[in-house]
C-alpha cells in the first residue's frame, strides 16, 4: 500500500522520487469483484504479457498495481466496523470520510505512515465572494469536525494532523463584482491531537493598502511565514528531524534560520 493516497484525483503533491501515489475515489474503492474472478484473472494474465515496449509495459505496471491496491483496500475495508460517525454528503465531507475509513483498517493494510490528499475547489472568488465562502466554509466546518469524531472515536487524535493549504489567497481590496482577485499571503488551518490549538500563528500584516506588508496597492499581502516553515514544522512531527532531511525536502528553509512555528 503506498504511503501517498489521493482522494481527489491525481495529484502532483504525492508523487515521490521512488513511489507513486495511489488514488481512491469517494463512491468505493475501485474493483469490487474478487481476484479470483474469471475477469479478472484474465485481465491479470493479459497486463502479464510481455510487449517489449518500455511505455506500454509501464503502463501495465501501473495498472496491475492499482488493481492490487484496490482490491486490499476493498478487502480491509470490507471486513471493517461502522465508525459510528456521519460525515456530511458534501464533496470535502465525502472525502475525508474515505480517509477516516482507510485510517481505520491501516493495520490490515500494513500502513505505519500515511499522507492524504483532499481538496475543495471553488475559492477563486472573483464574484459573489461573501455568500460562496459562506457556503465552503461551511461545509469545511461540518467535514473536519466529523473527521475529528472519528479520529476520537479510533483514538488516534495524537497521531493523525489535518492541514489546510493553498496556492494564493485573495486581495484585501475588492472588486467591482462583490468579490476579490488572485492575492499571495492567506491563512491555513492545521487540526489534530498534537496541535497546539486555540493560537494564531505567525504576523498578522498591517491592514493598509499600499502599507507595508501590501506588494502592490491592493491589499496582496507579503507572507509573514514562508510555506517551507509552515511544511517543515509538519514534517518534523512526522518524522523528518536531521537537518541534512530538512535541506534536502526544504531548500528554502536555510533562508529563514530553520525556524519553523510552534503550532506541533
Amino acid at each position: 500500500m503506498p504511503p501517498a493516497i489521493a482522494i481527489s484525483g491525481n495529484t502532483l503533491q504525492l508523487i515521490g522520487q521512488s513511489t507513486q501515489p495511489a488514488t481512491v475515489n469517494t463512491s468505493n474503492f475501485g474493483l469490487v469483484a474478487p481476484a479470483s474472478a474469471p475477469g479478472s484473472t484474465a485481465l491479470q494474465n493479459m497486463l502479464s504479457l510481455s510487449s517489449g515496449v518500455t511505455l506500454i509495459q509501464g503502463a501495465q505496471k501501473s495498472l496491475k498495481d492499482a488493481m492490487a491496491v484496490a482490491q486490499a483496500v476493498y478487502s480491509a475495508v470490507t471486513g471493517s466496523a461502522s465508525l459510528g460517525v456521519t460525515f456530511p454528503n458534501t464533496d470535502i465531507g465525502t472525502q475525508l470520510a474515505q480517509v477516516a475509513k482507510i485510517i481505520q483498517v491501516r493495520a490490515a493494510l500494513g500502513a505505519t505512515r500515511q499522507i492524504f490528499f483532499c481538496s475543495q475547489g471553488g475559492y477563486d472568488t472573483h464574484s459573489n465572494q461573501l455568500a460562496t465562502q459562506v457556503q465552503l466554509y461551511s461545509n469545511l466546518a461540518g467535514a473536519l469536525a466529523a473527521f475529528d469524531q472519528a479520529m476520537g472515536a479510533l483514538t488516534v487524535q495524537n497521531n493523525v494532523t489535518a492541514f489546510t493549504e493553498s496556492d494564493f489567497g485573495r486581495t484585501f481590496q475588492p472588486n467591482g463584482n462583490a468579490g476579490t482577485d488572485h492575492g499571495w499571503g492567506s491563512h491555513a488551518l492545521i487540526m489534530g491531537g498534537a496541535v497546539n490549538g486555540g493560537n494564531l500563528y505567525g504576523t498578522f500584516p498591517t491592514l493598509a493598502l499600499g502599507g507595508p506588508d501590501d506588494s502592490t496597492s491592493r491589499g496582496t499581502w507579503v507572507p509573514g511565514t514562508s510555506v517551507d516553515q509552515y511544511g517543515g514544522a509538519l514534517a518534523k512531527w512526522f518524522g523528518l528531524s536531521a537537518q541534512v532531511d530538512l535541506d534536502y525536502v526544504f531548500p528554502n528553509l536555510r533562508s529563514f534560520n530553520y525556524q519553523t512555528p510552534a503550532f506541533i
